[in-house]
């Protein structure tokens, strides 16, 4: 059972899926290691603003 703030996005196909399944994978990693597709976008961000 999801908690009630996702249900909107349960059963809801993710737009450019496959497109974001080639620059990032579909692997899932496991772990104190693991980043998700969102870290990756904050740490290109945080990259950026400190230029």
């Amino acid at each position: 059972m999801a908690h009630k703030k996702y249900e909107p996005f349960l059963n809801k196909s993710i737009d450019h899926y496959d497109e974001m399944a080639l620059i990032v994978g579909k692997d899932m990693a496991t772990g104190s290691f693991a980043r998700t597709f969102a870290d990756k976008i904050w740490m290109m961000v945080s990259k950026i603003q400190c230029l």
